[in-house]
């Protein structure tokens, strides 16, 4: 009898500890997955307002400031792309503008980047950078920033690509 009543109350012991594990690990699995969720979506909108700047772009101050209002109007306009299942609105997103490398007409050069080019004339890349806080539920609460950026080129015949 001695033996066994050394051992009452061990099974629950560790029932209770995996339980624990077990909720911990689902907890960590629903947060992540709306991290991944929101990266997904953050993606779709970078990606779709970089290809709706790119497009304004025409080697004029005109074209730039149309390629800023595009991406006002993808954060805003009435077919805005949210994130958080669409429940929230993207906002602040950044765009820059680059010229062609040297090296290849198909890659940005990097020293180029500038939100404001003073001389826009052979400015044809777009970047769009876009960063929101997602909220995490089960993990300590606060929050993670996800940051995703879209670049897209200006090709011949009024037509947009994206570029890796």
């Amino acid at each position: 009898m001695t033996r066994r009543s050394s051992r009452r109350g061990s099974i629950l012991i560790f029932t209770c500890l995996s339980l624990l594990a077990l909720v911990g690990i689902a907890g960590f699995s629903i947060d992540a997955g709306h991290m991944l969720l929101v990266k997904n979506e953050l993606r779709s909108f970078a990606d779709s307002a970089s290809l709706s700047a790119a497009l304004q772009l025409d080697g004029t101050a005109e074209g730039i400031g149309r390629a800023k209002a595009a991406i006002v109007e993808s954060e805003t306009g009435p077919h805005a792309l949210k994130w958080d299942m669409g429940t929230k609105p993207v906002s602040n997103a950044k765009v820059t503008f680059a010229k062609a490398s040297e090296k290849s007409a198909d890659k940005p050069d990097d020293a180029t980047w500038s939100e404001s080019p003073s001389d826009p004339a052979a400015y044809r890349f777009a970047r769009v950078v876009a960063k929101v806080d997602v909220p995490m539920i089960f993990m300590g609460g606060g929050s993670s920033a996800v940051a995703i950026t879209g670049t897209a080129a200006q090709g011949d015949k009024s037509e947009a690509r994206l570029v890796q």
